[in-house]
């Protein structure tokens, strides 16, 4: 250092005070390093310190001497050897002085690695020993360094950025002792560097899930990601010198990682599916963003395509989100992804094949309509209107034509109905919830009657095969539950009514229902006295409005026995007294369609008294065997006037239920006799009344009805001729009217079709073998 009056300051003497505060910072024993708060943050007064200290050395005047010229001697004069001094530029000092924070930070990290290489010596995988034991080395003294003398000096970097314009990425000390740290680090690896980043990712995927599922209090976990992360991001954005040698590509690498995870991945297909994929895209967001921000469009489809986009999983997505009620929310963020990714028709495609897929698979196992009435009951609340068309196209593929839906259709409606009854047995808490859970899957069978155009035939199988045989059956428990709020039969007839005052058609609906509120008021205003054990509910309609596959039903009039001829005279007697116009309308007992119910002396295993189900017939033969220990056929066909072949059918019935047993052409009643209880219903045993055989029918000229299902097919069939024949311009051939019948219903037989076109003779004309509509 030089000395006297005509010294002049050079560095290390003006660079002194700062020198022994920066060996202070760096010294793990120091009494400032120890008192160093966690947060981080200088206290105020030490700030202020260290920036006066700043500010005093780089602005102080620096000399430097100069190089001797040769023809000059050191006896020259002081003047001319005070021009043998330089005085340093500001931007010179900030250089030096930052110099010797570099040398104090390249000092403290290669003590931090020579300790890491004596660890990682002892790993037998040397890639993932790196990844594993590095955050140690970013942790403890040196994190606490680092950040000291960032705190101290920071001002520096601050005032004088251009110090670190020659490293990108680096803005702080804090950033340039990482990439310091990080470039020693990485010379350890050699050509190893691509084995290592690649398990880096995958490490970092494991520390992201554990925080993820973590209620925030991992502190050890999360400080070891962060290492991880800033490893990742000093390679991507420095200009590091073993990632030039090995020409190494951090985006290449992530996303062959990326790949090669999603290939591997098993993620539940379940209600939190998205969710879960979602989570996903935030935890690569976290790793790709510490290489490059840019990569964000790529990963996600990437993500998607994995994840959302193939075809089979995407198929599993419509199982969960389109088939299944309530999801409607996941259904459009499944949309949108494939709208955002130019992939609409595809997911059109593949959810239409999905919807025929489901209903197909599920018609074949289970035989029923049930779920399939489930899934479009999902499907409709869905509102997307393309879903109208998948359902129509799955079910004629299901069932081979519209006209054959209508069947299973019918079955599960009953199936539904049966439950609903049962419920409300129980009583409203249970009613309720059934009810409340069946009513939407009622709004998507009306729907497809709707679509399908079809609720017309609809209603006619429904009241032929269904409505009017249960309120027969049901009788005063029918009229009792008719105007329950949560009943959904007659949630049904309000559909049919509100389409009958629609559309003008089958106006049997609501006259029927007249019907049945007369009845139910001719019920109640009839005294309901038990005469010998009997109570009668009466059940009054109008002939037109009875379905006429009852109306054919053989009617034979019985000479009722005592019991019950005072019981019908009762009720005859009310009915011609109820209404002024009653005598207007003749009361006709319909004997093959009364259901009666009889209490027998039999025990049942829970000491309850066994109660027969039995037609009108049968009752009249029990009530006489009341009386007489043993009757034989030409007994009963005298006292009923009822034909012998109708008796003897009606006594064989009683013998195959074991009721009766034969003697030598006499019958009595079984006193050993024992409900099956697997046939016992409710306390209930129904007596099975076999029909008249065909040679009978004949001989007594009772026409077989003609089946249920030929006669509303034809009817469609037939409304659909006049539709083809209306809409063409000039006549069509056979050929021609058959694919224009086909292309508005579908699901018929060539013999269905000439029989509803021979039945439509007076609505066309036939000339040159071409049909006209007859206007």
């Amino acid at each position: 250092m030089l000395t006297g009056r005509n010294t002049l300051p050079d560095f290390d003497s003006v660079s002194l005070p700062f020198k022994d505060a920066l060996n202070e910072l760096f010294d793990e024993n120091s009494a400032r390093n120890g008192q160093f708060e966690e947060s981080f943050k200088l206290p105020l007064v030490d700030q202020a310190y260290y920036y006066e200290l700043i500010k005093s050395v780089t602005q102080s005047k620096i000399y430097v001497s100069t190089a001797f010229r040769d023809d000059e001697s050191e006896k020259d004069s002081s003047r001319k050897r005070a021009k043998c001094y330089r005085l340093l530029s500001q931007e010179e000092v900030v250089a030096k002085i930052w110099g010797m924070i570099v040398d104090r930070v390249d000092e403290s990290a290669d003590h931090v690695i020579s300790e890491f290489i004596e660890s990682l010596a002892l790993e037998s995988d040397f890639e993932a020993g790196f990844v594993h034991l590095w955050p140690k080395c970013c942790m403890g003294a040196f994190e606490r360094q680092k950040h000291l003398v960032s705190e101290a000096f920071g001002a520096l970097t601050g005032t004088f950025p251009f110090i670190l314009d020659k490293i990108p990425g680096v803005q702080t000390i804090v950033d340039f002792a990482d990439y310091r740290l990080a470039e020693a680090g990485l010379s350890v690896l050699g050509k190893k560097t691509d084995r290592m980043v690649v398990e880096l990712f995958r490490i970092l995927r494991v520390e992201l899930n554990v925080l993820s599922k973590s209620d925030g209090s991992e502190d050890d976990n999360q400080a070891r990601t962060n290492c991880l992360k800033t490893l990742l991001r000093i390679m991507s954005r420095c200009r590091l010198t073993v990632l030039k040698e090995q020409k190494l590509s951090l985006k290449k690498l992530y996303l062959s990682s990326l790949e090669n995870m999603l290939d591997h991945v098993e993620i539940a297909v379940n209600q939190d599916y998205l969710k879960n994929v979602k989570l996903v895209m935030i935890r690569e967001y976290k790793i790709f963003s510490c290489i490059s921000r840019n990569l964000a469009v790529e990963v996600k489809k990437t993500i998607a395509n994995h994840l959302i986009f193939s075809e089979k999983r995407l198929r599993d997505l419509f199982d969960l989100y389109a088939l299944n009620l309530g999801l409607k929310e996941e259904f459009e963020f499944l949309k949108l992804a494939h709208e955002t990714g130019a992939r609409r028709r595809e997911f059109y495609e593949v959810l239409a094949s999905q919807v025929s897929s489901r209903f197909k698979f599920s018609f074949q196992k289970y035989r029923s309509a049930d779920r399939i009435l489930a899934f479009c009951e999902s499907l409709y609340a869905l509102e997307d209107p393309a879903c109208h068309k998948f359902i129509k196209d799955g079910l004629k593929e299901t069932f081979d034509g519209e006209l054959k839906i209508l069947e299973p259709l019918l079955k599960s409606l009953n199936v539904i109905i049966k439950h609903c009854y049962d419920s409300l047995r129980i009583g409203d808490h249970d009613a309720k919830l059934f009810a409340e859970g069946q009513r939407q899957k009622l709004r998507a069978l009306f729907t497809i009657l709707r679509d399908f155009d079809l609720s017309e035939p609809f209603f006619k199988l429904f009241l032929e095969k269904s409505f009017f045989r249960r309120v027969l059956l049901m009788g005063q428990e029918f009229l009792s539950f008719a105007a329950h709020p949560y009943n959904l039969e007659k949630t049904v007839l309000d559909e049919f009514d509100s389409v009958a005052a629609l559309n003008g058609i089958f106006p049997q609906v609501s006259k029927l229902r007249d019907d049945l509120e007369r009845t139910n008021s001719l019920r109640k205003g009839f005294e309901r006295i038990r005469r010998d054990g009997v109570e009668l509910i009466p059940m009054v309609f109008e002939r037109k409005n009875v379905p006429s596959s009852f109306q054919q039903l053989p009617n034979h009039d019985i000479d009722l026995p005592p019991t019950l001829r005072q019981q019908w005279s009762r009720f005859h007697n009310f009915y011609l007294k109820s209404d002024s116009k009653s005598g207007l309308k003749p009361l006709t007992l319909q004997n093959s369609l009364h259901h009666l119910e009889v209490q027998t002396d039999f025990l049942l295993e829970d000491n309850s008294f066994l109660v027969l189900q039995l037609t009108l017939l049968q009752a009249s033969v029990l009530e006489i065997l009341n009386s007489r220990a043993e009757v034989s056929i030409a007994l009963l066909e005298s006292l009923l006037s009822v034909p012998a072949h109708q008796v003897d059918l009606t006594l064989q019935s009683f013998v195959d239920a074991g009721l009766l047993k034969e003697l030598l052409g006499s019958y009595s009643v079984n006193e050993e006799f024992s409900a099956d209880p697997k046939k016992v219903k409710n306390g209930r045993l129904k007596i099975v009344h076999r029909t008249v055989p065909k040679s009978h029918e004949t001989r007594i000229d009772i026409a077989a009805p003609e089946p249920n299902n030929a006669e509303w097919v034809r009817d469609v069939l037939r409304a659909s001729i006049v539709r083809s024949l209306k809409g063409c311009d000039g006549g069509m051939s056979f050929d021609e009217l058959v694919r224009s019948v086909e292309r508005i219903r579908s699901g018929f037989s060539l013999g269905e079709f000439k029989s509803a076109l021979t039945e439509s003779r007076e609505l066309y004309t036939l000339q040159n073998n071409l049909y006209y509509y007859r206007s």
